[in-house]
């Protein structure tokens, strides 16, 4: 299939779950995101309870709150397939749905890279309405990867 349909596919695969979150969260509300970033904290610290039993498995990493959320995986398991079956031309397909489930959320996703085009997949998630989405829009690579320009 083209990479459009695989984008739809994996899009009414994920999506739905977010959607139903959505109803519930609000990530402009400050409080909500800081629930949220304690749940991914406690999923990080289980995470790397797990990280010797299945190092080939996601293995979340977590970034102090600032203004938003910020988390990282220093490997995917998708993308390691991908990279081993010569499969990488898909990943912008997988990877990219991030940025609209994120919207469901009424969050914004800022990330510079993922694990299929750079050394780690890197996460902000701020409220859909923060500034930084201006300072920090959404691109398009060569090859077809979502990404944010910023530094930090």
């Amino acid at each position: 299939p083209a990479l459009e349909e695989i984008y739809e596919m994996n899009n009414e695969l994920l999506l739905p779950s977010f959607k139903m979150l959505g109803r519930v969260f609000n990530m402009n509300h400050k409080w909500q995101l800081k629930l949220l970033n304690k749940v991914f904290e406690m999923t990080a610290h289980n995470d790397q309870k797990k990280e010797k039993s299945c190092p080939n498995g996601f293995i979340m990493r977590m970034g102090a709150f600032e203004e938003g959320i910020h988390y990282k995986f220093a490997q995917c398991p998708i993308a390691s397939f991908a990279k081993e079956h010569q499969l990488l031309e898909i990943m912008p397909a997988i990877c990219n749905s991030d940025y609209p489930a994120m919207a469901l959320l009424h969050a914004g996703l800022i990330r510079r890279s993922t694990c299929a085009n750079g050394e780690e997949c890197d996460y902000w998630i701020i409220g859909d309405q923060s500034p930084y989405l201006k300072k920090y829009p959404r691109k398009i690579d060569e090859k077809g990867y979502y990404y944010n320009e910023y530094r930090k």
